[in-house]
């Protein structure tokens, strides 16, 4: 009986096992992208407190950097 109950168990009919296995990695995943963004979001801080002030200018084809008129 016990070894039945194993053997239904390894063969996760219901996909139970692999829905919490991936839950726990989209989790995982969300935790490690939130600590990076952030990670990032403290570099970009600490680079522009060095550079010059700059303003948005559309390119056309993008966004671009232009120096700060004096």
């Amino acid at each position: 009986m016990i070894f039945s109950c194993y053997l239904l168990d390894k063969i996760d009919l219901f996909g139970a096992i692999k829905l919490e296995r991936d839950k726990h990695v989209i989790q995982k995943l969300d935790e490690s992208i939130v600590q990076s963004i952030t990670s990032l979001n403290m570099i970009i801080d600490e680079i522009e407190r060095y550079l010059p002030a700059t303003v948005w200018q559309d390119a056309g084809v993008g966004m671009q950097y232009l120096p700060a008129p004096d």
